[in-house]
């Protein structure tokens, strides 16, 4: 099914499209982007960019070299934009960014405009009539991306969005206070322009109204399917491989079946579903009936005609274990690396966005050093797709980024003890994150306490804390200890007994299991009672092995979670790691989601204990089809209640089967849910939903009518729209039209 067009929203102005762009070869400069809205109002150039072949996703694009290319409309800015609303979006890549450098404006001042404001920053701003003054709403980039980029004025709020109708950051706002002057590129606002942008940029549409919800999400459909702007530049190619992977990884049920030649109309490659008494497992919980559930799907193969038998044989091919709305493999096929590139992935044509607004560090698959993961870039990890939640590191200096400045050490020089930052391997990170660590050696003798002091870290009481070191014991004779003072009222804390006390205590980190591993040891679960300040020392307390040596590599303090999740570096200041959400677009011409009935696969490796949830008093969702507030699908672990849940809410009647469970961090989970139609697949009651983890099935339920569909719903990947992160990994994630049964998801388990 094609995208849906620009013109299948109303109040459309101009359409920029490279598409346009006829009888251009690479390197041409363009005098006129011609406008496809059919209201004729063409861009001509000041000084023409350049059009370049085979930029995005195989389509060209149009370059501004950033010292005096720009284009310019030829209609008033009134005939495109309202005084009191308009949205535009453009789809762009920006190869530096200085600050107050447009993306777009208009030849008027004041002027309303999309403007990079700093290295990492894009604003939409709109100037306020009546000297109600100039609002913005940013959004964070990274050079050398591209993007679909939303500027919108509601008439009451000016709004900024980016691969994303959803997570739009908003201001404020009003009228704009000119409409006057004329829609311009790659330059500032000025009859003869002064400053240029060096940006590529492959469309532009521009709608004289609000848009709603629904028709903003259509038109990102569209712009996000067309150029594939995130992840892997061949991600329209990854529906047919991935689809061919699953033809080589899957066993094939091949039928031969003589028909009337009445069928010859049939073509090859043809889904066909079959009904056939003498089928394999014609049982009813593995189809084959009259019933459409039961009818099993099946692909022509081949066909011979026989004309004495006036029958025509075919050859068809099962698809029952590959008939899914959307497939992810969640790790990398194409190479082992941290971002997500040479996923596979498979499904209709979902639009399909991923959000951070900060960088990440994650092992790299391939070589286990930690990388930095770049703004908005999705983190692979070893265990599939790592979706969490946003995470403080209060911790400062955490991984020596500066070598030893910012600490306070002690005890050093005493019998040749030592502490130096060093970069001996192994090494924890990749060099370009942090070319070192920190090492200990002990002096001979030993008789005075080695240790280094961080900087004060600040808590507040609202939730309990976990500290994590990464550390190595280089000789075996000794790991590395930890104390943390708590100034309220100079207590320390005992991790051995979970609990503060008057007495200095150290705090033995767990020991390597060799003299080359880096091992990241956590504590307890740590209570601070109130908001307070921590010192924590890490060293090598008095007596002991003589001149033994340890490592620490990586320190962390987490006051938002009980548990640890994924590093993340410090220098001088604390750092927040900005929540992940991935987001599939369920619109009605692109339904990933199969309402009616079908199965859920995906294995769920948590980093969390129940326990640790439990005293969060969180529900980490693995996943949520979200038609609206009082409409949905969602499976989560539900810690109030020790189980997995699988809930359908249907006019806000809510149905929950489930299966009581504990989950350990780090450990792998199969999960499988399923929900029937009115039909009741696999003998089950009609409109039936049910769990199954690791084989065992719970217990189900019975939903009141299906979840009601909307054309703006969207199918969450490890969250929600409250942002409740799974803040777990996920592979070989599946979303199937059939109703499975426990055997077949005790297979797909064991493969």
């Amino acid at each position: 099914m094609p995208y849906p067009r620009p013109t299948d929203v109303a109040l459309l102005k101009l359409w920029l499209t490279t598409d346009a762009l006829i009888g251009y070869a690479d390197g041409d400069t363009i005098s006129t982007w011609p406008d496809q809205s059919g209201n004729g109002y063409d861009l001509t150039a000041g000084t023409a960019p350049t059009y370049k072949v085979n930029q995005l996703n195989g389509r060209p694009i149009v370059r501004f070299d950033g010292v005096d290319d720009y284009l310019t409309g030829t209609t008033a800015m009134t005939n495109l934009i309202n005084v009191a609303f308009g949205t535009v979006f453009v789809v762009f890549n920006v190869a530096a960014v200085p600050a107050t450098k447009q993306l777009w404006t208009q030849t008027s001042t004041p002027d309303t405009r999309s403007e990079f404001t700093s290295a990492t920053n894009l604003d939409s701003v709109n100037v306020q009539g009546g000297g109600g003054g100039t609002q913005r709403a940013s959004k964070i980039i990274a050079v050398s991306t591209w993007y679909v980029h939303m500027w919108r004025n509601t008439g009451s709020a000016i709004q900024n969005g980016l691969d994303d109708p959803i997570g739009v950051s908003s201001t404020a706002s009003g009228s704009s206070d000119s409409t006057a002057g004329f829609f311009r590129l790659g330059a500032n606002s000025v009859a003869v322009p002064t400053i240029f942008t060096q940006i590529d940029i492959a469309e532009v549409l521009i709608y004289r109204a609000n848009l709603s919800d629904v028709d903003t999400t259509k038109v990102f459909v569209y712009l996000l399917e067309k150029w594939g702007t995130r992840g892997d530049p061949i991600e329209q190619a990854r529906n047919v491989a991935s689809r061919r992977l699953d033809i080589f990884r899957q066993p094939r049920l091949m039928v031969d079946q003589a028909v009337p030649l009445s069928f010859l109309d049939s073509e090859l490659l043809d889904d066909i579903n079959v009904s056939h008494p003498l089928g394999p497992g014609t049982r009813a919980d593995l189809g084959w009936g009259i019933e459409r559930w039961r009818r099993r799907p099946m692909r022509l193969q081949e066909e011979e005609i026989d004309l004495d038998g006036m029958t025509v044989k075919f050859r068809l091919g099962d698809l029952r274990r590959s008939a899914h709305t959307y497939r992810e493999t969640g790790v990398p096929l194409r190479a082992m690396d941290a971002k997500r590139e040479g996923v596979a992935i498979s499904g209709i044509g979902a639009a399909r966005a991923f959000s951070r607004l900060s960088p990440a560090w994650t092992p790299n698959p391939g070589s286990c050093a930690i990388v930095q993961v770049p703004v908005g870039l999705e983190k692979v990890s070893t265990d599939g797709i790592l979706i969490e939640t946003a995470v403080t590191n209060r911790c400062l200096r955490s991984s020596f980024v500066s070598g030893t400045a910012g600490l306070t050490l002690v005890g050093t020089g005493v019998g040749g003890s030592a502490i130096a930052a060093t970069s001996s391997e192994p090494l924890l990170y990749d060099t370009a994150v942090t070319p070192q660590c920190l090492k200990f050696t002990a002096g001979t003798p030993h008789s005075t306490a080695l240790y280094a002091t961080w900087p004060a870290i600040t808590v507040n009481s609202s939730n309990t804390l976990r500290l994590s070191i990464d550390h190595l014991d280089s000789t075996g004779t000794g790991p590395l200890n930890w104390r943390l003072l708590r100034s309220l009222d100079s207590f320390y804390w005992n991790d051995s007994s979970s609990g503060w006390q008057a007495a200095s205590v150290w705090n033995s980190l767990t020991a390597t299991p060799t003299t080359s591993t880096i091992v990241r040891n956590l504590s307890n679960r740590i209570v601070t009672a109130a908001t307070t300040t921590l010192t924590l020392n890490v060293g090598l307390p008095s007596s002991g092995t003589d001149a033994r040596t340890a490592y620490a590599y990586h320190v962390q303090v987490e006051n938002d979670v009980p548990f640890a999740t994924t590093r993340i570096v410090t220098n001088t200041a604390t750092t927040t790691r900005d929540v992940e959400q991935l987001r599939l677009y369920n619109i009605s011409t692109r339904r990933v989601f199969p309402n009616t009935r079908g199965t859920f696969l995906s294995r769920v490796t948590p980093q969390w204990d129940a326990a640790d949830v439990a005293a969060a008093g969180s529900s980490p969702t693995i996943f949520r089809a979200h038609h609206d507030a009082s409409n949905f699908f969602e499976l989560k672990y539900a810690s109030g209640s020790t189980r997995w849940e699988f809930i359908a809410v249907s006019s806000g009647t809510t149905a929950t089967a489930f299966i009581a469970a504990t989950p350990a961090s780090g450990t792998q989970y199969d999960i499988a849910t399923f929900w029937t139609s009115t039909e009741g697949e696999l003998g089950l009651a009609n409109l039936s939903i049910g769990l199954i983890v690791d084989g065992v099935i719970g217990t189900n339920a019975i939903m009141s009518a299906l979840p009601a569909e909307s054309d703006s719903s969207v199918l969450y990947i490890g969250s929600n729209p409250s942002n409740r992160a799974a803040n777990a990994s996920l592979v070989d994630l599946e979303f199937l039209t059939s109703v499975w049964n426990t055997a077949e998801v005790t297979s797909w388990g064991s493969t």
